[in-house]
């Protein structure tokens, strides 16, 4: 299970799930730094520590922040929606289903910063 459908009659304002670039930078130090808990992350969740994933998946998300999306380039985003789905899961207990939600948001995130940016 890697990735994980998401419900076709979830309804979402648009306001929530639409993101702007942000005009401050991600460093490349701080990057590095994510790449890094993301393969924490994910040894965690193969493990079936989903908790401690979703909280490193959740602190590196926030770290992102709107630092991925290049203030030039208009690009659809869903992982707004995907991480709200993945906060419902969480609260209903289905810690495995939201730590892989999350996890796809944060290498979604991730994989959008390395396009627009120099950091490796």
């Amino acid at each position: 299970m890697d990735y994980i459908a998401i419900y076709h009659n979830a309804s979402f304002p648009q306001s929530s799930v639409i993101s702007k670039a942000s005009q401050k930078q991600l460093s490349c130090q701080q990057f590095l730094g994510i790449l890094a808990d993301l393969k924490v992350a994910n040894d965690l969740l193969a493990t079936g520590h989903y908790q401690k994933a979703i909280h490193l998946f959740d602190k590196n998300i926030t770290i992102v922040g709107q630092h991925y999306l290049s203030p030039t380039t208009n690009i659809s985003d869903d992982t707004g929606t995907k991480l709200i789905l993945g906060q419902i899961e969480q609260k209903k207990g289905r810690l495995k289903r939201a730590a892989y939600l999350k996890r796809n948001v944060l290498e979604s995130r991730v994989s959008v910063f390395q396009e627009n940016n120099q950091c490796q």
